[in-house]
């Protein structure tokens, strides 16, 4: 049986009642979810980790290769007639 519930203070409110036996052994096992602000705070740091340690070649590949993905773009555009 797996019951979820919150920590308010220092109680767990479950979101459902268990009915349990008198005397009945109960393991309790604590899983700390990621937040929202804590999963974006982390995604920030490994983005501005990853673009902050590019090396010179991988920053002049990407700007070749944007270039190269913008012209083929504007290609295919003109022979649409768009």
């Amino acid at each position: 049986m797996q019951i979820t519930g919150i920590k308010r203070g220092k109680t767990i409110e479950l979101r459902s009642e268990l009915d349990l036996p008198d005397g009945c052994e109960v393991e309790l096992v604590v899983i700390k979810r990621e937040t929202t602000d804590d999963r974006r705070q982390k995604i920030e740091a490994d983005l501005l980790r990853f673009y902050q340690t590019r090396s010179p070649e991988d920053i002049e590949f990407d700007e070749e290769w944007g270039d190269f993905a913008h012209q083929q773009m504007e290609e295919t555009l003109t022979e649409e007639g768009l």
